[in-house]
């Protein structure tokens, strides 16, 4: 799966809407302190565990 664009707002301390565009191969994620890198990289574990969840429940 590629992902080509990832957005979240409202998750933890991202009040305003984070958005990462364009993304290659490999990515960094940079920036100052307390800003919410971490609680992004926690958006993108969590979606990814939903997805996985989803796709593993069994279908009625």
């Amino acid at each position: 799966m590629k992902i080509e664009r990832f957005e979240v707002k409202g998750f933890k301390n991202l009040r305003q809407s984070a958005v990462l565009d364009e993304l290659a191969g490999v990515n960094v994620i940079h920036g100052e302190n307390n800003i919410g890198k971490s609680n992004l990289l926690q958006a993108m574990d969590l979606f990814f565990w939903l997805l996985g969840s989803w796709r593993s429940s069994p279908s009625p």
